[in-house]
């Protein structure tokens, strides 16, 4: 879950529908001051380091 504009948000139902829907987010680790937050998905069962960047409002 992310907090993000006053609100709590499922991290994994905001990932683009078009290029995030294969993937599993399991853990996040960190933000910097972009709002970019870097943790541990899946796709297709293997483990890869995760880089999210939100979009403009």
């Amino acid at each position: 879950m992310v907090w993000r504009d006053g609100g709590v948000f499922e991290l994994q139902t905001a990932l683009d529908p078009a290029t995030g829907a294969a993937w599993t987010i399991n853990s996040l680790y960190g933000t910097n001051n972009l709002d970019q937050m870097v943790g541990v998905g899946v796709l297709n069962g293997q483990s890869h380091a995760v880089l999210l960047t939100p979009l403009p409002q």
